[in-house]
């Protein structure tokens, strides 16, 4: 089954992520926004600070809102060397996500609603995660190959479709 057959079942209903990242970098934050785009293009209703986020709207509220709204399913943590590094650290934006999704990491073992969308490895080959998600099983797209894989598994999830 392709991802397009997923979303176009009726009896699948539209899932909503929140897709939580660091600005790292332009490009970064381009591959992000590809990412979104294609999880839309899937049938996904993905939440992201570049489409949802207006000029003089609160960031820390849109954060906290999008972390707790019972309509959002899964937070995607998309993890990169900077992401890892500001989690760890509790700095720069990634500090509110941090605080909030690591308290529901915490707080429920059993929980899966928070996945760690892996966007880069360290020089040693190991995926750039932060220290509070290093024990979740993460989805690894740090490749164009492993993307192709891992991608229709994600997006499998999503729908709550088990892997084939």
């Amino acid at each position: 089954m392709t991802c397009e057959n997923l979303s176009s079942q009726n009896s699948i209903s539209t899932p909503k992520v929140f897709i939580s990242y660091c600005w790292t970098n332009e490009e970064h934050e381009q591959r992000v926004l590809d990412f979104a785009s294609q999880l839309r293009n899937d049938g996904i209703n993905a939440v992201l600070d570049q489409w949802d986020l207006n000029p003089g709207n609160d960031i820390n509220f849109f954060i906290e809102k999008s972390i707790t709204d019972p309509d959002i399913k899964k937070i995607l943590v998309i993890c990169d060397h900077g992401c890892q590094l500001k989690a760890n650290k509790r700095n720069g934006g990634i500090r509110i996500e941090t605080q909030l999704i690591a308290k529901s990491v915490y707080a429920d073992v059993a929980q899966e609603k928070v996945i760690p969308v892996v966007f880069e490895n360290d020089d040693g080959g190991n995926p750039c995660v932060p220290h509070y998600l290093s024990s979740r099983m993460c989805i690894d797209l740090s490749t164009d190959e492993k993307y192709k894989e891992n991608y229709k598994v994600l997006v499998r999830n999503l729908y709550g479709k088990p892997a084939l």
